[in-house]
């Protein structure tokens, strides 16, 4: 969930990651649910806290996130603190990943950090966090489509 409009694609790019390179072989299944705080922590926030105790809460926070509206910044800051202290208190795991802008160099120390999640995660569940199986099958259904239909 980040904190930054900006990092909104990045949690879709994460989303897709996850999925893809962790569910496999119907022994391991994450799903991922990707959000933008502070907007869909109002939608989701019931859930979260109150649902199942199945989930895991990774927060993004930038620093300095809009620079030309500093008390945006601030509101940004205390609707995370919020959101992470009620989740805590309902003994939900949350760790916070935090940055002091978006810009190339923190782009990329974020997709490595994630890339990096996943070997580890396929190492830790004993799966190739590198292969695609499950989506092999419809790649070949919508070939077999393609030519038939051609």
């Amino acid at each position: 969930m980040p904190y930054a409009q900006k990092l909104f694609r990045f949690a879709g790019w994460y989303r897709q990651l996850l999925a893809e390179s962790i569910g496999k072989n119907s022994k391991v299944g994450i799903t991922p649910v990707n959000a933008l705080g502070a907007t869909d922590q109002h939608s989701q926030l019931q859930l979260y806290s109150d649902g199942p105790n199945d989930k895991f809460f990774i927060f993004i926070e930038v620093e300095n996130s809009n620079p030309k509206i500093p008390p945006f910044n601030k509101l940004l800051e205390v609707e995370l603190n919020a959101t992470r202290e009620a989740l805590t208190q309902k003994h939900r795991p949350c760790v916070t990943i935090k940055i002091p802008e978006i810009n190339a160099e923190t782009l990329g120390a974020l997709f490595m950090f994630f890339e990096a999640e996943i070997a580890f995660l396929g190492q830790m569940f004993h799966i190739n966090a590198f292969d695609q199986p499950g989506v092999e099958l419809t790649k070949k259904l919508i070939k077999k489509a393609l030519h038939a239909n051609s």
